[in-house]
């Protein structure tokens, strides 16, 4: 199952996590310092929020989680039949998870992270790491 993601900068991490547990129904299913996320079945979909003080709020990215690796590896095709600029960021870890992902940008220039998760991280980012 592929779930659309969603990623903002926000100015107030205690106002977010009061308005989208509100309007999502649920309690964040990942909450850190400096991080929220909510995953959830209906609507599919991976919201996650970061506090980036001095940083422009709103949309930071926009993204597609795939269930596995197959189907990633589906995603990147269809990303690059649509003749769109790919950047392979790889076996990564960030948003305190280990993840393989990719990246397109739209003609607009709007990011679009292309990933599989692994398993959490007690970190928000590091380099790359050997996950399997």
């Amino acid at each position: 199952m592929r779930r659309t993601h969603i990623m903002l900068n926000v100015s107030s991490l205690a106002n977010a996590k009061k308005f989208y547990s509100a309007l999502l129904g649920i309690a964040p299913t990942k909450e850190k310092p400096d991080y929220l996320q909510w995953k959830i079945d209906n609507p599919s979909l991976n919201l996650s929020i970061k506090s980036n003080p001095g940083e422009t709020f709103g949309v930071n990215h926009l993204g597609i989680e795939a269930s596995s690796d197959e189907e990633l590896q589906a995603l990147y095709l269809q990303a690059k039949n649509a003749n769109v600029a790919m950047e392979e960021e790889g076996l990564t870890t960030c948003c305190y998870a280990k993840s393989q992902k990719s990246w397109a940008k739209d003609a607009d220039q709007n990011e679009w992270e292309l990933f599989t998760t692994y398993q959490d991280s007690p970190g928000y980012y590091e380099s790359a790491v050997s996950l399997k």
